[in-house]
């Protein structure tokens, strides 16, 4: 403001200097036109001069003004418009926040075009759209959307991927994704998004190529990354085994980082899905070393599962880490299993009755019932149906006595149970 006042100063007191020095011009000046002659003083020459040069630029700045006036009425318009839509564009978002919908995207929708941000106007309509239900009619905002800025292609695909699968339309996010995939190979976030979509479609071969990129770059943390990749390494097995191919569950498995490998939980599912898939072998070696290196009884029930091409083999092993875990009701119950397979039903049948004694299975009762049946033990067998079914039923636990001479021994009612880790003998 002061540079403003000293500059209008400065000019004020130039032209009074200027108007100063005309006046005292004392000289004659004449103007000769055709036939036409003008005489005057050079001091109002002078001066004539500078009225007309300020005359002219005084009109020539009216002009301007006159004719400018519906340019800048119309800024002005445009103005007033950006800010109501800026309002409007608050008051929308607020609207969907609370579930007005409707109501919520005609304001967002009214004066969009006058936004600093109408893509984001329209993906707020479209998303109100979508909450509405109105699908065919939020992919439409979501393509006037992309036409007003092609930079923000990725953003309004990535949120029409994210409400295509809240609408289960999951072929169509898959589509998205894969398309936004070519152009961004690397965001993050479209990658967990296809992760969800194989998830939903069960497509376990993909979402399985796709978990390195995704725990490399961090993406899948806590519940979700333990989810995902549980989810992901059985459905694959699952997959393989049911098709008997084992060659591919080996490959798979080679690909999982060692931790994973290491883990019992990820063992229990290799073995098992190589022993359905036939490659008995190879699981129980799995198995056997596995144990030896960290007990765990899950893996001890499923080594007594699998038909060991070798059960004798099997059954040494399995003898030996009695040293260590005499009293483990799971690792009785293998042996058990393991003696059935080598068809020494005696052994079998006291391996049954010990490890039942010291910890209730409702399987284990019932294999223990049939082959007191085969062997002719009637009554042995009946008894030990009942036990087992009251147990099944009502977690009622009795001490299983089983007589040789084939004459049913005494039961001992022992205690009433509601967990099956709760049980001791006594």
């Amino acid at each position: 403001m002061i540079r403003t006042l000293t500059f209008i100063t400065l000019i004020t007191i130039a032209l009074i200097s200027i108007v100063l020095l005309i006046m005292q011009s004392t000289g004659v000046t004449t103007i000769t036109l055709n036939q036409w002659s003008v005489e005057m003083k050079t001091s109002t020459l002078l001066l004539t001069f500078l009225i007309l040069f300020f005359g002219f630029n005084i009109l020539l700045g009216l002009l301007r003004y006159i004719f400018g006036l519906r340019t800048r009425l119309k800024k002005m318009r445009e103005k007033h418009l950006s800010t109501k839509a800026s309002k409007e564009l608050i008051q929308g978002l607020l609207l969907v926040a609370e579930g007005h919908w409707n109501k919520a995207e005609k304001i967002l929708l009214k004066n969009a075009e006058y936004s600093e941000t109408p893509v984001i106007n329209y993906l707020a309509a479209a998303r109100a759209s979508h909450l509405q239900g109105e699908h065919d009619h939020r992919d439409e905002l979501l393509k006037q959307a992309a036409e007003l800025d092609n930079s923000a292609d990725i953003v309004i695909s990535v949120s029409q991927a994210e409400m295509q699968l809240d609408a289960k339309q999951v072929s169509q996010a898959q589509a998205t994704l894969l398309r936004l995939q070519d152009l961004s190979p690397n965001h993050p976030y479209i990658g967990k998004l296809l992760a969800k979509v194989y998830f939903k479609q069960k497509n376990w071969t993909a979402l399985f190529e796709l978990m390195p990129a995704l725990l490399k770059q961090k993406v899948l943390k806590g519940d979700d990354a333990i989810k995902l990749k549980t989810a992901a390494i059985k459905g694959l097995f699952e997959k393989y085994a049911a098709e008997g191919n084992t060659e591919e569950i080996q490959k798979s498995w080679k690909k999982l980082p060692n931790e994973i490998r290491k883990h019992p939980d990820a063992v229990l599912l290799y073995a098992d899905s190589l022993s359905t898939a036939g490659n008995q072998q190879v699981a129980g070696d799995i198995l056997a070393s596995t144990i030896d290196n960290e007990w765990n009884d899950e893996l001890v029930e499923l080594y007594g599962k699998i038909e060991h091409d070798n059960p004798v083999t099997a059954g040494e092993k399995a003898t030996k880490w009695l040293d260590n875990h005499p009293d483990s009701p799971t690792l009785l119950l293998t042996l058990a299993r393991l003696n059935l397979q080598k068809k020494l039903w005696g052994k079998a049948k006291s391996f049954y009755e010990n490890s039942l004694n010291m910890k209730p299975n409702t399987v284990a009762y019932l294999e223990l019932s049939e082959l007191l049946a085969q062997l002719g033990e009637k009554e042995n067998a009946n008894t030990c149906y009942r036990i087992g079914l009251q147990y099944c039923i009502g977690k009622k636990v009795e001490r299983l006595n089983l007589k040789s001479d084939n004459k049913a021994g005494k039961t001992e009612v022992i205690q009433t149970i509601d967990d099956e880790d709760e049980f001791y003998t006594v």
